[in-house]
């Protein structure tokens, strides 16, 4: 399959391509991501995510993305080379040792995406994990597949979306 990334960016074709797959199915999805690091040592970068579900692919496209396992390997010496290709386990919403994960905090903090119902119409959204560690823990930025893509949710609070933001399902708040 090849994609057209003109609409995306000028800038990722003389980058790095790393590939990533996870290794289970998410929400019914195989998840596989071209991660374009902005540099051969560091955990941040582009990223092309591709969402496929039986002979359905969507695919988004982040302008920064930085995961737990870029992080640690980042921080272990580890240099991306480029075409290498990776397989990651997806790390399922957990409790962290300062975010809890329930009801009114459903976000993982150690999770590279996932399926949440954020504008509450029945529907889960895509939310990318930016891993940047604010004090009030990382980002999360949900996308709303319409059609064949995602779509950025880019107002508030859709756009303030961190781990200390809380849901209350019954208010559908």
């Amino acid at each position: 399959m090849s994609i057209d990334l003109s609409d995306f960016s000028s800038d990722i074709s003389d980058s790095l391509n790393v590939f990533i797959k996870f290794d289970t199915k998410v929400n019914g999805y195989t998840v596989t991501c071209k991660f374009m690091p902005f540099g051969n040592d560091t955990e941040t970068g582009c990223a092309l995510w591709n969402f496929r579900n039986g002979n359905s692919d969507f695919v988004l496209f982040s302008h920064k993305t930085c995961l737990y396992h870029t992080l640690i390997m980042s921080g272990a010496g580890i240099k991306w080379g480029n075409k290498d290709i990776y397989e990651f386990n997806f790390i399922r919403p957990a409790d962290s040792e300062i975010y809890p994960v329930n009801e009114r905090h459903p976000f993982g903090y150690y999770t590279p995406f996932q399926f949440v119902d954020v504008d509450f119409d029945g529907e889960k959204e895509v939310l990318l994990n930016d891993f940047a560690r604010y004090r009030s823990g990382n980002g999360y930025y949900p996308y709303k597949l319409q059609g064949n893509k995602f779509v950025p949710f880019d107002s508030f609070p859709y756009d303030s979306i961190d781990n200390s933001t809380e849901f209350d399902l019954k208010k559908e708040q």
